[in-house]
Order: C-alpha cells, then structure tokens, then sequence
C-alpha cells in the first residue's frame, strides 16, 4: 500500500485543523517530526480498508468452525 508525502502532508494538515490554535505550532511541530510515524499508520489504515473492503465471508455453522 502505497503512501506518499503529499498523503502526509494532507493528514498532518486535516489533524492540524482539529486542534486548537494555541496548541497548533506544537501540534505541527511534533506531528511533522514523526512522519514516518504518520505514514506507517496511514498504510496500516489503508490495508485494514482494502481488507476489510475484499474480505469474503462465508457462514457454517459453529460445529465447523475450528477453534
């Protein structure tokens, strides 16, 4: 799963929009110091989507199913 600059730029500044503007400077500060950080959660997001999204289910009953 693919994530570039300008996807962590464009979650850094989405957070950033949520945060009160006296703590913003801080926010950014910290937020942009782990952007690796950052980009590792929005793959892991965007795998759990894709997974989520093709994921086939398929019913049996509970005597099938292996513990």
């Amino acid at each position: 799963m693919a994530v570039s600059d300008e996807d962590v730029d464009a979650h850094i500044e989405k957070i950033l929009g949520g945060a009160r503007p006296d703590q913003r400077a801080e926010v950014e500060t910290w937020m942009r110091s782990r952007r690796d950080n950052v980009k590792a959660q929005l793959r892991e997001e965007r795998l759990f989507d894709f997974l989520i999204q093709n994921a086939k289910i398929t019913e049996a009953p509970a005597s099938e199913v292996r513990s």
